[in-house]
Parts: structure tokens; sequence; C-alpha cells
């Protein structure tokens, strides 16, 4: 089996992404927010990259995904790290 059958279309990939960004969580109600960043080097670029991770716990409990922006390591030294969501 090829690669490609295991990965969406980028352009598909980027849509979704983009969609889940931009979700309304006004709705949402979150008792604790934490986050977190995991340091990637895929070895394509210099600079290692920063994933930064928010997880929610919902008041019953549950742990979500928030966000998951990405931002370079030379943001992530000057504290320049944004969430869109």
């Amino acid at each position: 089996m090829s690669a490609s059958r295991h990965r969406p279309p980028e352009g598909r990939w980027l849509d979704e992404h983009t969609a889940w960004q931009r979700r309304d969580l006004s709705a949402k109600r979150y008792v604790y927010i934490w986050a977190d960043g995991i340091h990637l080097q895929a070895r394509l670029e210099d600079e290692k990259q920063c994933i930064l991770v928010l997880i929610g716990a919902t008041p019953e409990g549950r742990k979500e995904l928030v966000a998951s922006p990405m931002a370079p390591a030379r943001a992530r030294r000057t504290g320049a790290i944004c969430c869109s969501t």
C-alpha cells in the first residue's frame, strides 16, 4: 500500500484544520486549562518547531484538546506565541 493512501490530500487537511481552529467554543466550559509545548525537529528545517498544546478539563472531568497552534523556535524564545482560537 502506498504512503499516499494513508494520508488525506494536503488541501483537505488544511481546510479541516482551519475549520477546527475557528470552531465556536463560546458554549464550552472548562474548569482547568493546561498548556504544554512539544518540540519537534523534522530534519527538513534548520529550526526546531514547537507545538503548543492547550487541553481543557470539563466540569464532568473529560479532557479535550482546545488548541494546538505551531510556532517557530524563534517566537518561542521571545514569548511571542499566539493562540488563534
